[in-house]
Protein backbone atom coordinates (compact mmCIF):
# COMPACT_ATOMS: atom_id res chain seq x y z
CA UNK A 1 0.00 0.00 0.00
CA UNK A 2 1.62 3.50 -1.33
CA UNK A 3 1.14 6.32 0.98
CA UNK A 4 -1.99 7.73 -1.40
CA UNK A 5 -3.76 4.86 -0.66
CA UNK A 6 -3.40 5.20 2.89
CA UNK A 7 -4.21 8.78 3.11
CA UNK A 8 -7.37 7.98 0.68
CA UNK A 9 -8.42 5.09 2.82
CA UNK A 10 -7.97 6.94 5.84
CA UNK A 11 -10.18 9.96 4.50
CA UNK A 12 -12.99 7.01 3.69
CA UNK A 13 -13.24 6.91 6.94
CA UNK A 14 -16.13 8.17 9.03
CA UNK A 15 -15.55 10.92 10.43
CA UNK A 16 -14.82 11.61 13.99
CA UNK A 17 -18.33 13.36 15.66
CA UNK A 18 -17.73 16.36 17.02
CA UNK A 19 -17.93 15.21 20.88
CA UNK A 20 -16.09 12.83 20.16
CA UNK A 21 -13.09 15.32 18.58
CA UNK A 22 -14.09 17.46 21.72
CA UNK A 23 -13.42 14.48 24.01
CA UNK A 24 -10.44 13.64 22.41
CA UNK A 25 -8.98 17.07 22.80
CA UNK A 26 -9.91 17.46 26.42
CA UNK A 27 -7.53 14.20 26.75
CA UNK A 28 -4.85 15.28 24.86
CA UNK A 29 -4.80 18.78 27.28
CA UNK A 30 -5.10 17.03 29.81
CA UNK A 31 -2.00 14.75 29.31
CA UNK A 32 0.20 17.44 27.85
CA UNK A 33 -0.47 19.98 30.96
CA UNK A 34 0.39 17.26 33.37
CA UNK A 35 3.10 16.23 31.29
CA UNK A 36 4.35 19.92 31.39
CA UNK A 37 3.35 20.24 35.28
CA UNK A 38 5.97 16.96 35.99
CA UNK A 39 8.87 18.23 33.98
CA UNK A 40 8.68 22.03 35.27
CA UNK A 41 8.38 20.15 38.69
CA UNK A 42 11.42 18.31 38.50
CA UNK A 43 13.02 20.86 37.13
CA UNK A 44 12.40 22.67 39.67
CA UNK A 45 13.73 20.35 42.32
CA UNK A 46 17.16 20.30 40.63
CA UNK A 47 17.61 24.15 40.42
CA UNK A 48 16.51 24.00 44.25
CA UNK A 49 18.84 20.94 44.94
CA UNK A 50 21.91 22.74 43.27
CA UNK A 51 20.84 25.80 45.34
CA UNK A 52 21.19 24.24 48.60
CA UNK A 53 24.28 22.36 47.87
CA UNK A 54 26.44 24.73 45.50
CA UNK A 55 27.08 27.07 48.72
CA UNK A 56 28.66 23.88 50.21
CA UNK A 57 30.95 22.67 47.60
CA UNK A 58 32.31 26.27 47.22
CA UNK A 59 32.62 27.08 50.84
CA UNK A 60 34.45 23.40 50.95
CA UNK A 61 36.89 24.07 48.04
CA UNK A 62 37.85 27.28 49.97
CA UNK A 63 38.19 25.00 53.29
CA UNK A 64 39.67 21.91 52.27
CA UNK A 65 42.92 20.13 53.11
CA UNK A 66 44.14 19.17 49.85
CA UNK A 67 44.58 20.04 46.33
CA UNK A 68 42.16 16.90 45.40
CA UNK A 69 39.68 17.79 47.79
CA UNK A 70 40.06 21.54 46.19
CA UNK A 71 39.85 20.01 42.38
CA UNK A 72 36.81 17.69 43.81
CA UNK A 73 34.80 20.46 45.26
CA UNK A 74 34.66 22.90 42.06
CA UNK A 75 34.29 19.68 40.24
CA UNK A 76 30.93 19.40 42.11
CA UNK A 77 30.65 23.23 42.46
CA UNK A 78 30.54 22.94 38.50
CA UNK A 79 27.92 20.32 38.17
CA UNK A 80 25.91 21.60 39.89
CA UNK A 81 25.72 25.00 37.75
CA UNK A 82 26.05 22.77 34.84
CA UNK A 83 23.11 20.79 35.53
CA UNK A 84 20.95 23.85 36.01
CA UNK A 85 22.29 25.50 32.75
CA UNK A 86 21.83 22.54 30.92
CA UNK A 87 18.07 21.81 31.93
CA UNK A 88 17.29 25.50 31.65
CA UNK A 89 18.48 25.46 28.03
CA UNK A 90 16.70 21.96 26.88
CA UNK A 91 13.13 23.50 29.11
CA UNK A 92 13.12 26.62 27.59
CA UNK A 93 13.19 24.71 23.84
CA UNK A 94 9.58 23.51 24.43
CA UNK A 95 6.68 24.38 22.75
CA UNK A 96 3.60 23.62 24.74
CA UNK A 97 1.44 22.44 22.08
CA UNK A 98 -1.59 25.20 20.94
CA UNK A 99 -4.94 24.05 21.95
CA UNK A 100 -6.03 25.21 18.31
CA UNK A 101 -4.18 22.68 16.56
CA UNK A 102 -5.59 19.80 15.30
CA UNK A 103 -5.64 16.64 16.72
CA UNK A 104 -3.39 14.88 14.88
CA UNK A 105 -1.07 17.95 15.22
CA UNK A 106 -1.23 18.09 18.86
CA UNK A 107 -0.60 14.83 19.80
CA UNK A 108 2.59 14.90 17.31
CA UNK A 109 3.76 17.24 19.55
CA UNK A 110 2.67 16.20 22.61
CA UNK A 111 4.54 12.59 21.14
CA UNK A 112 7.39 14.72 20.11
CA UNK A 113 8.03 16.43 24.16
CA UNK A 114 7.69 12.52 25.21
CA UNK A 115 10.31 12.23 22.81
CA UNK A 116 12.79 14.98 24.13
CA UNK A 117 12.52 14.36 27.35
CA UNK A 118 13.28 10.24 26.83
CA UNK A 119 16.32 11.49 24.62
CA UNK A 120 17.06 14.08 27.94
CA UNK A 121 17.25 11.21 30.05
CA UNK A 122 19.04 8.59 28.13
CA UNK A 123 21.96 10.56 27.95
CA UNK A 124 21.58 11.48 31.91
CA UNK A 125 25.01 9.69 32.96
CA UNK A 126 26.96 12.24 30.35
CA UNK A 127 25.46 15.54 31.54
CA UNK A 128 24.14 14.21 34.67
CA UNK A 129 26.08 11.58 36.58
CA UNK A 130 29.27 11.14 35.36
CA UNK A 131 30.03 15.00 36.52
CA UNK A 132 29.34 14.85 40.08
CA UNK A 133 30.98 11.18 39.49
CA UNK A 134 33.78 13.06 38.66
CA UNK A 135 33.87 15.35 41.55
CA UNK A 136 33.50 12.65 43.84
CA UNK A 137 36.17 10.84 43.24
CA UNK A 138 39.36 13.71 44.03
CA UNK A 139 36.94 13.48 47.22
CA UNK A 140 37.25 10.03 47.91
CA UNK A 141 41.34 9.89 46.75
CA UNK A 142 42.16 13.08 49.05
CA UNK A 143 40.30 11.41 51.68
CA UNK A 144 42.70 8.07 51.05
CA UNK A 145 46.04 10.21 50.90
CA UNK A 146 45.75 12.06 53.65
CA UNK A 147 44.69 9.25 56.17
CA UNK A 148 48.32 7.41 54.46
CA UNK A 149 50.25 10.01 54.85
CA UNK A 150 49.20 9.92 58.76
CA UNK A 151 49.39 7.09 59.77
CA UNK A 152 50.43 4.43 56.63
CA UNK A 153 46.94 2.62 56.95
CA UNK A 154 43.97 2.90 55.37
CA UNK A 155 40.04 2.60 57.41
CA UNK A 156 36.96 1.32 55.59
CA UNK A 157 35.44 4.26 55.86
CA UNK A 158 37.50 5.89 53.54
CA UNK A 159 38.13 2.79 51.27
CA UNK A 160 34.44 2.50 51.05
CA UNK A 161 33.66 5.65 50.16
CA UNK A 162 34.92 5.51 46.05
CA UNK A 163 32.29 2.14 45.94
CA UNK A 164 29.27 4.36 48.03
CA UNK A 165 29.76 6.92 45.22
CA UNK A 166 29.84 4.17 42.42
CA UNK A 167 26.61 2.95 43.72
CA UNK A 168 24.85 6.17 44.34
CA UNK A 169 25.66 6.61 40.91
CA UNK A 170 24.34 3.78 39.42
CA UNK A 171 21.52 4.30 41.43
CA UNK A 172 20.67 7.73 39.81
CA UNK A 173 21.92 6.61 36.38
CA UNK A 174 19.25 3.81 36.80
CA UNK A 175 16.51 5.61 37.85
CA UNK A 176 16.78 8.22 34.52
CA UNK A 177 17.43 5.64 31.98
CA UNK A 178 16.32 2.58 32.56
CA UNK A 179 12.92 3.59 35.32
CA UNK A 180 12.45 6.95 33.75
CA UNK A 181 12.98 6.31 30.26
CA UNK A 182 10.64 3.41 30.65
CA UNK A 183 7.62 5.50 32.37
CA UNK A 184 8.16 7.71 29.63
CA UNK A 185 7.74 5.52 26.91
CA UNK A 186 5.07 4.11 28.35
CA UNK A 187 3.19 7.36 28.66
CA UNK A 188 3.94 8.60 24.97
CA UNK A 189 1.84 4.72 23.80
CA UNK A 190 -0.90 5.99 25.45
CA UNK A 191 -0.86 9.68 24.19
CA UNK A 192 -0.52 7.03 20.57
CA UNK A 193 -3.15 4.78 21.30
CA UNK A 194 -5.94 8.12 22.27
CA UNK A 195 -8.40 7.34 19.84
Amino acid sequence: MTENDLRTLWQSQHPLKEEEVKKMRERLVAKAKSFERKIRWRNLREYLAALLVLPFFLAGQSHARGALDRAGMLVLAGACVWTVVYLWLKHRREQRPQEELSIQEYRERLIGGYDRQIQLLKQAKYWYVLPFYAGFLPLSAGGIVREWEKRQSLSWFNLLMPLVFTVACGAIWYLNEVYGVRKLREERRRVEELE
